[in-house]
């Protein structure tokens, strides 16, 4: 089992999740709520980081 490299996204202002927007979710966060997952393109919120560590396991 892999753990995924998940590093706090830089930058100042706000952001949105790309997996919420990519469903269609609006969501906006300040850059220090978000992360960015090793081999991912894009900055995550903390749910979906969540969402994807339980579907790398499975």
């Amino acid at each position: 089992m892999n753990k995924l490299n998940v590093t706090q996204c830089e930058g100042e202002g706000q952001g949105s999740c790309k997996r919420c927007v990519d469903k269609g979710k609006w969501n906006r966060k300040w850059m220090c709520f978000l992360y960015h997952i090793e081999g991912y393109e894009g900055c995550y919120c903390s749910d979906c980081v969540k969402e994807i560590e339980k579907e790398k396991v499975i």
